[in-house]
C-alpha cells in the first residue's frame, strides 16, 4: 500500500509542469569534464549514490578509524619532545595562562619528564602504531570509494594496504608543507621585508604565491585519495 501510494506520488510530482521545465533544464546542460553526460543524468547518479549507497555507516567506520589512530599520534607526539629544544619551565609558563591559580604545578613533574627523559621504545611503538592505524584510516577511504553503488570495478585488498601506506607518508607531507606555507613562511617575508631584503610589492606576489601552492597541496591531498580510491572508474 505504501509503494503504491509513493509511486503515485513520484508521478504526480514528474507531471508537474515545473518538474517538467526544470528537467529540461538540467538535461540542456553539460557540466565541464564530462563528456556524454548532462547536468541531470549527473545529479540523479549523484543522488542514486547518496541513498543506495550506505554512504553514513562508511563514514561512521571511517571516523572511527581515525579516532582511534589519534591516540597513537598523541603517544609519538610526546615522546618526540623531549628531542625539542623545548623547556620545562618555558612549558609551564606558557600553559599556566590556561589552569587557574597554581594548578598547573601538579603537571609540573609530569611535565619534567615527557622534556627530560627520552623514551625510545616509545618513539619506536608510537610511530608503528600511528603508522598502522593511520594507514587503516586511508584504507578505509580507499575501500568505501570501491564500494560505491555506481562501481562495479572493486579494488584488491592488498593493493588498498599497500598504496594506503604510501599515500599516508604523501599526504603527512602535503599537508606538513601546506602548513609550513600558512603558519610560518608568512613572518619570514615579514621580517625580510622589514629588513629590506625584499620589495613591499616582491613581498605581496609572495604572499599570494605561498597561498596558491597551500591551496594546491590540499586540493592535491584531496585529489589523490579519489584517483586511488577507483584508478579505473
Amino acid at each position: 500500500m505504501s509503494a503504491n501510494k509513493n509511486s503515485k506520488l513520484k508521478n504526480w510530482l514528474l507531471e508537474q509542469a515545473i518538474v517538467k521545465r526544470t528537467q529540461e533544464f538540467l538535461r540542456s546542460k553539460t557540466p565541464w569534464g564530462i563528456d556524454g553526460m548532462n547536468l541531470y543524468d549527473v545529479l540523479r547518479f549523484f543522488i542514486m549514490g547518496l541513498v543506495n549507497g550506505s554512504v553514513s555507516i562508511r563514514s561512521a567506520a571511517i571516523s572511527f578509524r581515525l579516532l582511534v589512530a589519534v591516540f597513537p599520534a598523541i603517544i609519538l607526539l610526546l615522546s618526540v619532545l623531549p628531542y625539542t629544544p623545548l623547556k620545562a619551565a618555558d612549558v609551564i609558563d606558557f600553559l599556566r595562562d590556561f589552569f587557574p591559580g597554581e594548578t598547573i604545578m601538579l603537571l609540573k613533574q609530569t611535565i619534567d619528564d615527557l622534556l627530560d627523559k627520552t623514551q625510545g621504545t616509545l618513539l619506536s611503538i608510537g610511530f608503528v602504531l600511528t603508522l598502522i592505524y593511520a594507514s587503516n584510516s586511508i584504507s578505509a577511504i580507499l575501500t568505501s570509494f570501491n564500494a560505491s553503488y555506481l562501481i562495479e570495478n572493486k579494488g584488491k585488498g592488498w593493493y588498498s594496504i599497500l598504496i594506503s601506506i604510501v599515500l599516508f607518508i604523501v599526504l603527512i607531507l602535503f599537508m606538513g608543507l601546506a602548513i609550513l606555507l600558512i603558519g610560518f613562511s608568512g613572518k619570514l617575508l615579514t621580517h625580510l621585508g622589514s629588513e629590506g631584503y625584499l620589495l613591499g610589492e616582491t613581498v605581496i606576489w609572495l604572499n599570494v604565491v605561498r597561498w596558491l601552492l597551500s591551496l594546491l597541496l590540499i586540493y592535491f591531498s584531496v585529489s589523490i585519495l579519489y584517483h586511488f580510491g577507483n584508478p579505473d572508474t
